[in-house]
């Protein structure tokens, strides 16, 4: 085999491998409760009302859903926002 196969069979594997780890925290976070986001009193439990408790849950949601919530206004909708865009990083 030559030395150019072998370093692409090399790249190819590692790309595998950092997508696979992307793939594991990516689920990891989707599974942390929102309590770890650190938000305000209203925001947390306008998505308790709405019965949303993980991470995934929120992130599925759109801002159009968020804002049917009960008591969920636009600063709480740009809080959940800016806490999530935090946790993400």
């Amino acid at each position: 085999m030559s030395f150019q196969k072998e370093l692409d069979r090399i790249r190819e594997s590692a790309e595998q491998i950092l997508t696979a780890v992307e793939k594991i925290n990516n689920a990891d976070i989707l599974n942390k409760p929102i309590a770890e986001l650190g938000l305000s009193t209203r925001a947390h439990n306008c998505l308790k009302w709405r019965d949303i408790n993980y991470i995934g849950e929120l992130l599925e949601l759109s801002d159009r859903d968020l804002m049917r919530i009960r008591n969920m206004g636009k600063h709480t909708l740009n809080e959940i926002t800016e806490k999530v865009k935090e946790f993400m990083k």
